[in-house]
């Protein structure tokens, strides 16, 4: 199963539970979509490359960020996939 699709499916998931299972779901979905897209510039711990520490990072930066900013290229990422980012990023 791609890894794409299975953050997609952990998103819906996460979306019809609790609040802590969605916290956790998106979290999950956020750290698979960061290791198949962020991982090789921002490292591991999304303290490298050439932005620097982007741990806590917000909603507004990560969509500006993804839609093409200076070295970042652009990603076509739906709401629900930046805000799963987000949760991710923000739970390191």
């Amino acid at each position: 199963m791609p890894r794409f699709f299975l953050a997609t499916l952990m998103l819906l998931i996460a979306a019809a539970c609790p609040v802590q299972a969605k916290d956790d779901g998106l979290i999950n979905a956020g750290k698979i979509l960061f290791e198949d897209n962020c991982i090789e510039c921002h490292g591991e711990d999304a303290k490298s490359g050439d932005s620097g520490d982007i741990r806590d990072a917000d909603l507004q930066q990560v969509t500006m960020a993804t839609g093409g900013f200076e070295t970042m290229p652009d990603f076509e990422f739906e709401r629900e996939t930046i805000e799963a980012l987000v949760a991710y990023l923000n739970s390191l």
